[in-house]
């Protein structure tokens, strides 16, 4: 087996094109539906969302089915920054903490895609 990884500066996206693009891999994942349920962000606390089943994803013998969201993290700082992995371990507890608080008034996920231009590649020292 070969494993090929590429890394693209995804920063000169900028913010809203990062999620654009996000959204766009996202209806990919999920295949075409003639009218997809996919809602823009306000104060729902997600980037996108998608009501329904899935085509095939991740597999046609057991596709997802139900209330899917999108959060697409963006980071501005350079990749070599320190605390970038922080940031997003927290940024994503936080989400999660308020996607499953006990006295939710809005709509709990039963899936979630989270996006983010920060690298997730291992250390070369064995790091994590």
């Amino acid at each position: 087996m070969v494993r090929i990884a590429k890394h693209y500066e995804l920063r000169e996206l900028g913010h809203e094109g990062f999620e654009k693009t996000c959204r766009a891999l996202v209806a990919r994942m999920f295949g075409p539906d003639p009218e997809p349920n996919w809602r823009r962000r306000t104060t729902r606390g997600y980037d996108a969302a998608f009501d329904g089943r899935a085509a095939e994803y991740p597999s046609a013998e057991a596709p997802w089915d139900g209330f899917m969201i999108l959060e697409a993290s963006f980071n501005h700082s350079p990749l070599s920054e320190p605390g970038r992995m922080t940031h997003l371990t927290q940024r994503i507890t936080k989400r999660f903490e308020w996607w499953f608080q006990p006295n939710r008034l809005h709509k709990q996920p039963e899936y979630i895609v989270f996006a983010t231009n920060n690298s997730l590649a291992a250390a070369r020292d064995g790091g994590s």
